[in-house]
């Protein structure tokens, strides 16, 4: 009977220790937030001089990284993160076209 229990107690234990989230990427919710911005600078930099797009850009994805509290390499490791999980890459977009 105790090897029973002992078995129980170790399927449940690994059953409920399903991988989150990393610590290190932007949680869903924010990183929603953030790529809403990073498009509305994207469509900004359509209309700017190419000759100047760059400085402009730069400034202002600076500006959304210093607003959301990160920097870019926190950035592109959430976006790796979520292209290897299309499903809640979905459902971010999914708030970012709300």
């Amino acid at each position: 009977m105790k090897r029973f229990l002992c078995i129980i107690f170790l399927y449940v234990f690994v059953a409920s220790c399903k991988p989150g989230i990393p610590d290190d990427v932007i949680d869903p919710d924010d990183m929603a937030l953030v790529l809403n911005d990073i498009h509305i600078v994207d469509g900004y930099i359509t209309t700017v001089r190419p000759d100047s797009s760059k400085i402009v850009a730069s400034s202002l994805y600076r500006g959304i990284y210093k607003k959301f509290h990160i920097d870019s390499a926190k950035f592109y490791k959430s976006m790796d993160y979520y292209y290897k999980n299309p499903a809640i890459m979905d459902v971010i977009y999914k708030q970012v076209n709300a």
